[in-house]
């Protein structure tokens, strides 16, 4: 990650409230959210994602757009009060996770940062002899106009995908069925035609007349 240009930090995982309420994902957490208010009555949140804080930080740091663009990571602990661990210990109430995050001049640089963080996992999960495919993804609270996953296929797993074979390979969450062309018939008259069909009383008998 710090070959494809980020720089990497340490975020608190105790962020005050105001800043999800700021973003208005505070309701957007739900039942998801550790909360809580501290002895003088302030409200925080532990930590299940950062971008709230990451975002306070820059734009506290970051005055012109000559400072773009920036990328920085951590490998940090989250909390999120899930109903039930999604797989194993995977998603338990308290997990670590690697986050990196950009700030771009524009959308195509956009572009470039998301593409280099996408070759740094493919080196890392290459290199670490894993197996993998990716799979285009849910956004979710996250938002954005593109999310996608690595995944390892896996008899135990509770995620599903839908694939073809030209290469479609996406959540069945997000899914979409192909469209269809439906070719017209080979022969069309001109104006209609009057056929003699004695004893024939079915479409299908009719067809194969």
């Amino acid at each position: 990650i710090a070959r494809a240009g980020a720089e990497e930090i340490l975020m608190p995982a105790l962020q005050p409230a105001e800043l999800w309420k700021k973003t208005g994902r505070y309701e957007t957490l739900g039942d998801d959210k550790i909360a809580f208010k501290n002895r003088a009555g302030h409200e925080f949140v532990l930590g299940p994602t950062h971008e709230e804080v990451v975002t306070e930080l820059v734009g506290g740091s970051i005055k012109s757009f000559r400072d773009l663009p920036v990328t920085l990571y951590q490998i940090q602990t989250k909390f999120r009060d899930e109903a039930r661990p999604r797989f194993g210990v995977i998603r338990t109430k308290e997990f670590i996770m690697k986050d990196a995050y950009s700030f771009d001049r524009d959308l195509p640089g956009l572009d470039v940062n998301y593409q280099k963080m996408s070759e740094a996992y493919h080196k890392i999960f290459t290199r670490c002899g894993i197996k993998f495919k990716v799979v285009t993804a849910d956004s979710g609270m996250m938002g954005g106009s593109m999310s996608q996953e690595f995944m390892v296929e896996c008899p135990y797993g509770e995620d599903k995908v839908a694939t073809s074979e030209g290469g479609y390979l996406t959540s069945l969450d997000i899914a979409q069925r192909g469209k269809f062309e439906v070719q017209p018939p080979a022969i069309q008259s001109a104006k209609p035609e009057i056929f003699d069909t004695p004893n024939l009383r079915t479409i299908d008998e009719i067809s194969h007349r």
